[in-house]
Order: C-alpha cells, then sequence, then structure tokens
C-alpha cells in the first residue's frame, strides 16, 4: 500500500507538471525565451494555472466537461494564442515540421536517421539545461535538492502514511472537484473555485481519481511553493549562498509551532493560493525596477489567480501593496507607475470575480464560508453559520455581565504580545530575534544610504520585504487586544514562518554588501554563511531541535479506503451503495451511492414488528470499525498512541444509548463512535446469520471490516431486523 502511495504522488506531480507547464510553455514561451530560470518558472506557473482556470471555467458554464472536448479545446486555445503571440516562429516551425515529414514520405530520411536526430536533439536539450542549471553552482544545487527532498518528506508523511484527509477541509475541496467533475459547479455557492478547477482538469484530462488529486494534490503544491519560496530569496539576494543558507535552517530546524508548516501538506485553497504571492513579489519588482509592460501583465496575472483562489492571500497581498506604496511612491509618482499599477489591479480583479458574478447572475448564492470571512473581521465569536448557510447569533444572557477594563500597560502590551507569538508563530520567544535582527539592519543599512543618496534597488526590496513582515506582526497581534482583524492569528502565522529563510539570508546579505569594494570579501561572506549553516545544522541536530513532523488527522481507516478504490475500480457505476460514516460521501460521488451510517443506526433503534428498511441497489457495503476511530476530528502527534492502542467494539458499548442530542453526523462520529460501531457490528453478525449466501465479507484487517450484501434488485432484502434482541443473550 505504501508503495502505492508512493506511485500516486509521483503520478499526480508528473501530470500536474505537464498540464501546468506544457501549456505554458506552449503558450508563453515568446514571453519566457531568453530569460532565466527564476523567470520561466513563475512565468509558466502563473500563465499555466491562469489559462486551465479561466478555461475550466468557460467549458463548466458550457455544459462541455468531456475528455475528449476538453483536450481539443484546452490544446487549440492555447495553440491560438501562441499563434496571435509568435506567428512567425509558429509558422517557420511547423513549416520545417511538414518540410521533414515530406522528406519522411519520399524516404529521403530513414527511421533511423530521424531517430537518432530526436533521439541526440532531446538528450542535447536536457544535457544543456542541466548544465545552465548547475555550472558554478554544484554545490548550492546539492544543498537545495537536500532541502527539497527533506521538505517532501515532512509534507508528505501523511499522504503516505495515511489515507486520511490531511486537513478537516480537504473533505470539502474533494467534494466540490468531485461535482465540478460530474459537471456540476459551486455546489455550495458560489466561491472562488480556481483549485477546484485545476484538480478537477487533472481529473478529467488524465482520467485519474479525483481522490488520489485530493489526496496528493497539497504535496505538489508544497514542493512547487518551497521551490518558489527559495528562488524569491535567490533574486533578492546577491551573496551566492546566503539563500540556500536561510532556506535549508527554516527547512531543518524547529523555530516555529506546526501550525505554520502541517496546511502545506493538504489540498487546501490558502496553501494553493500561496503559490502566487511569490510571482506576485517577483514581477512587481521587475515592473518598478525595468518598467516592462510584460512584466505588469503577469503581475496582474498572479494577483487575479489569489482573487480566484483564496481572498485570505489577496488580503496579505495587500499588505504587500502598501509597503511597496510605501517605499517605492516617490519612484512611481516620478516615473509614471502609479496609475499602469492601479489601472492593472482592477482589471485583474475584474476578471477574476467575473465568473464569480456570472454565478451569482445565474442564480447561485454565496457559500458560506463569505459569512464566516465576515465574522473573522468584525471580530465576532458568537456570529457563525449554519448548516443552511445562514447567519444566526447565540442568544444573549439574561444578566449582562460585566465588561473588564483593561488596563493596557507597556509590561501588559509586551507580554501579551509575546504570549501571541509563541501561541501562532515560534516555538520560544526567543526566536523572535530572526525577525528583529533584519529589521535593525535593514533600516540602518537604508538609513546610511539616503544619507549618502546612494540608495539601490536591492536596498528598497528589503525594506519593502520589512515593512511587509511589520504589518504582518501587527495582524497576528491585534485579535489580541480585540481590534478588527482580516485574518485570524493562526493562519497569519504562516506568513512569517514563509518569510524566515529571507530573514536568515539577509545579514550575511547585508555584510556582503557593506563590503562588496573589495572582491575579496564576496569569498570571505560566502565561507561565512556556509561555516554558519554548517554550525547551526550541527547545533539543530546535536540538541535535537529538528523539525518535528506536521500533526496528522485519522478521520478514516487506511481499510474504509482501500475497500472503497476496490468497489469503484470492480463494479458498475451507481450499482452499489456504502453505509459508513460521512467520510466515504466524496469519495462515492460519480461512482456510487452512500447512506449515513449513523442515520441507518438510529433508523433502526425505532424497530417495530413490521418495519421496512431498504436501500435500491444491488450491492450494499458495511464498513465497521472493529477499533473505533478516536479523537476523531482532532489532529495528533504521529507518536501519539492513542491510534495504536484503541478500544474495541464491545457488547456494552453496544448497549449503551445513543440519543438524539446532536443535530450533525460528525458530532455523532465523534462523541458517539464506539456505540454507533458496535451496534453495527452485532447487526451485521445477526444479519449474516439471517442471510449467509448474501451476506458476506468483503475486507477485513484489525481495524475494520467490511460486509457486502448482493440482492435482488427486484426483491430487495429488507435490512430492518430486531437484531438487539439478540444482543442480550451475548
Amino acid at each position: 500500500m505504501y508503495s502505492t502511495r508512493i506511485l500516486e504522488l509521483i503520478q499526480i506531480f508528473s501530470l500536474y507538471t505537464i498540464l501546468v507547464f506544457g501549456l505554458a510553455e506552449i503558450i508563453g514561451r515568446p514571453f519566457t525565451r531568453g530569460k532565466g530560470f527564476v523567470y520561466r518558472i513563475c512565468t509558466d506557473i502563473v500563465v499555466g494555472n491562469f489559462y486551465i482556470i479561466n478555461m475550466m471555467f468557460l467549458l463548466a458554464y458550457l455544459k462541455c466537461l468531456y475528455q475528449p472536448i476538453m483536450i481539443v479545446l484546452f490544446l487549440l486555445g492555447a495553440g491560438l494564442i501562441r499563434l496571435f503571440t509568435d506567428r512567425k516562429r509558429v509558422t517557420d516551425y511547423w513549416k520545417h515540421k511538414y518540410d521533414i515529414i515530406c522528406r519522411i514520405l519520399k524516404k529521403e530520411y530513414g527511421r533511423n536517421l530521424v531517430r537518432q536526430k530526436v533521439f541526440g536533439k532531446t538528450v542535447q536539450g536536457v544535457k544543456s539545461t542541466i548544465i545552465k542549471l548547475f555550472r558554478g553552482r554544484v554545490l548550492e544545487g546539492i544543498l537545495l535538492l537536500l532541502a527539497m527532498a527533506i521538505n517532501v518528506y515532512y509534507f508528505s508523511y501523511q499522504a503516505l502514511n495515511f489515507v486520511s484527509y490531511a486537513a478537516p477541509d480537504v473533505e470539502v475541496h474533494l467534494y466540490w472537484i468531485q461535482s465540478l467533475v460530474g459537471g456540476e459547479l459551486f455546489p455550495a455557492g458560489v466561491y472562488p473555485f480556481g483549485m477546484h478547477c485545476v484538480g478537477a482538469a487533472l481529473a478529467l484530462i488524465f482520467n485519474v481519481s479525483a481522490v488520489t488529486v485530493g489526496r496528493m494534490l497539497g504535496v505538489v503544491t508544497s514542493f512547487y511553493l518551497m521551490l518558489l519560496c527559495y528562488l524569491l530569496v535567490k533574486t533578492l539576494c546577491r551573496l551566492k549562498y546566503a539563500p540556500i543558507v536561510g532556506f535549508l535552517i527554516y527547512t531543518i530546524a524547529n523555530l516555529t509551532v506546526d501550525t505554520t508548516y502541517m496546511r502545506y501538506s493538504a489540498m487546501i485553497s490558502q496553501e494553493y493560493a500561496m503559490l502566487f504571492l511569490i510571482p506576485i513579489m517577483f514581477f512587481l519588482y521587475r515592473y518598478l525596477n525595468e518598467k516592462r509592460k510584460l512584466d505588469l501583465v503577469l503581475f496582474g496575472m498572479s494577483f487575479s489567480l489569489t482573487i480566484a483562489i483564496h481572498f485570505y492571500i489577496t488580503a496579505v497581498a495587500c499588505f504587500f501593496f502598501l509597503s511597496i506604496g510605501i517605499v517605492y511612491l516617490y519612484r512611481m509618482i516620478k516615473r509614471r507607475m502609479l496609475v499602469p499599477i492601479i489601472l492593472c489591479g482592477i482589471i485583474s480583479t475584474v476578471v477574476a470575480v467575473a465568473p464569480l458574478l456570472v454565478g451569482l447572475c445565474m442564480g447561485y448564492e454565496l457559500e458560506q464560508s463569505f459569512i464566516y470571512g465576515a465574522s473573522v473581521i468584525m471580530n465576532d465569536s458568537d456570529m457563525y453559520a449554519d448548516s443552511t448557510g445562514n447567519t444566526r447569533l447565540e442568544e444573549e444572557p439574561e444578566e449582562e455581565e460585566v465588561e473588564q477594563k483593561i488596563n493596557y500597560t507597556p509590561e501588559f502590551i509586551i507580554e501579551e504580545s509575546a504570549n501571541q507569538l509563541k501561541k501562532y508563530v515560534f516555538k520560544d520567544i526567543r526566536y523572535l530575534w530572526i525577525c528583529v535582527i533584519p529589521l535593525i539592519l535593514v533600516f540602518g543599512e537604508w538609513l546610511i544610504r539616503l544619507c549618502k543618496g546612494s540608495v539601490t534597488n536591492h536596498t528598497l526590496e528589503y525594506l519593502s520585504q520589512m515593512l511587509y513582515l511589520l504589518f504582518i506582526l501587527v495582524e497576528v497581534l491585534l485579535d489580541r487586544f480585540e481590534l478588527p482583524v482580516i485574518i485570524e492569528p493562526k493562519r497569519m502565522g504562516i506568513f512569517i514562518a514563509y518569510m524566515l529563510p529571507l530573514l536568515m539570508a539577509i545579514p550575511f546579505e547585508i555584510l556582503f554588501m557593506l563590503l562588496q569594494k573589495k572582491k575579496v570579501w564576496k569569498t570571505v561572506c560566502n565561507v561565512v554563511a556556509l561555516g554558519c549553516l554548517g554550525g547551526a545544522c550541527v547545533f539543530i541536530i546535536s540538541s535535537g531541535n529538528l523539525k518535528e513532523l506536521p500533526t496528522v488527522y485519522y478521520f478514516q481507516t487506511t481499510g474504509a479506503m482501500t475497500a472503497t478504490c476496490d468497489i469503484i475500480k470492480h463494479y458498475d457505476k451507481y450499482s452499489w451503495t456504502i453505509v459508513s460514516p460521512v467520510n466515504e460521501t466524496t469519495l462515492t460521488y460519480n461512482s456510487g451511492y452512500h447512506y449515513e451510517l449513523v442515520d441507518f443506526v438510529t433508523e433502526l433503534e425505532n424497530y417495530k414488528k413490521g418495519m421496512e428498511l431498504f436501500i435500491p441497489t444491488e450491492y450494499v457495503f458495511f464498513y465497521i470499525e472493529k477499533m473505533p476511530i478516536q479523537r476523531y476530528g482532532f489532529s495528533f502527534s504521529v507518536e501519539d498512541e492513542i491510534l495504536r492502542n484503541r478500544d474495541t467494539i464491545s457488547i456494552e458499548d453496544a448497549r449503551e444509548e445513543i440519543g438524539n442530542d446532536y443535530k450533525k453526523p460528525d458530532e455523532y462520529y465523534k462523541y458517539k463512535r464506539p456505540e454507533l460501531m458496535s451496534r453495527m457490528y452485532y447487526w451485521a453478525k445477526a444479519y449474516q446469520s439471517y442471510f449467509p449466501d448474501e451476506m458476506t465479507v468483503f475486507y477485513e484487517d484489525d481495524e475494520i471490516v467490511v460486509y457486502r450484501l448482493k440482492q435482488n434488485t427486484y426483491a430487495l432484502n429488507n435490512l430492518a431486523i430486531d437484531y438487539r434482541e439478540e444482543m442480550l443473550y451475548e
């Protein structure tokens, strides 16, 4: 099973890379020709995702989400865009290919010659690419590969070792992807569907399971996210080894709380949208420094993607724009760049919001996450969305509570700020110096250069990054002092951690900038940086301060996922129903039916003689956990023994009352799971004794048993039996 998951991860990584970068190369090759590796990566990620998302919206509205049509239209659209932007080269290219085909048909070219030319050109292309990337960067390349391998290990741990979703909201996102695969857009209301468009495109175009996409796409996203994080630091720093020093220490050191990185392993819209935060910075810096229209267009596309995927990243991008506005305002006015940037932002917003407005015009309602976001901004913890998406306020207490006035003394503010940062960002508040030292150095270096009249582009870039950091720090602290926030602090802490590679590289970079007049100092600074890296690694490993594995979730057993995948693979569509907890609902979508286990059990609670309970499919599968999952809905450490030492189902639990205190299935599975599973077990045991030929074991391991009922659809089995009477004799 572990090897199967590795193959699935490799599959989704390959397909995502082919889809996004392949389409981007067709469309954007004229713009990246002759550019560096960083420019090409950023451009391809932005152009590829922008094209896929908008094409998926268009095809969804036109009801054309079918594999052959999608493949043709995706390639045709990309080809037409390329023809429009690079007509001469495209025409010459295809004339050359036509000439080769004619020569082959005339037998002027033999098979061996064609094979030799194709193979030789491919090998030469790969060789030249490797040489360009690693020439003079062998050590840097090795360290980068090591850092990326460690990141993949961390962020793939849940996906490779547990089949369960890596975060609670993955189940919802997977359901939306499944809905889009089935041709239904906005199943829960209008929402930024960018990530779901990409996931559905992968599933439909390459005919892979949406479940596999849902489980592995987060790991693929984290790979490119970490790569972009390193590349941004690489573009901002001129000292060769400063970026890899900061990036590698950030990768292995246990500096931040796990909430700052645990979400990277999950397929979540916020983390996917973070892919475009770096291109926003990269292209905006290039435009401010070089004033090239193409950079402005790519910046606008990047910003548009954040709106199309997750508004939180748009809000964080606005913090960055605010810092840019403060630092670069004089330059933007002097060089007449302010108006183009504002217009670009407006156009980008319109482009991103247009598909959502179309959905609203077609009668779709807003998804309830918008209401939740409003409650966060208003700092209203009492307001929440119910299952219908309507907001309501909890009833006011009869007696008004007397508000205690807080004395905001400097000591109180410092203490509470430290507690807030320790809770949401740093493992130890002493690590705050990682932020403070670069802030002091950058502002000090800026003041010195300002006095000398020699402020450089690098100085302004670092200064804008430090202001951006300050805005994020303030946003993390606002909630503690009951001030309005845009994003809750546990999510904002992610962006501070995301900046640590740059913050740790800045001291070396400032040292280099102060000493760069003599060439020998460049070598000295690089040696110092590598020496610090070696010393830091030795200290981190010897002191046991390696980054901890992210906490994981366990919503379903490995056996449940294995059985479901086998059913989908080997049984006809819609010929079966799974009776299980809610977690299999999204897996069965587009393939079969799902019946809530809690509904099944509670139906049998009211058993009376002559009662009938039917499930109208040829096959019915009953999922029963022999070791009911504990702490359902909560994350746990991978070293936690609670999974391995779980209690088994028992006759005592089966006799316990379930009650009607809970309104949602999740609450029953969280608090009454042993009772539910125990009752299902004894029902299945009793039913199998009545119908041994129809009711058989389909799958079983230490954690779960899956029964299969085969029935005649013209004479359905009555599933209502008085199994509780037989429990009395156990």
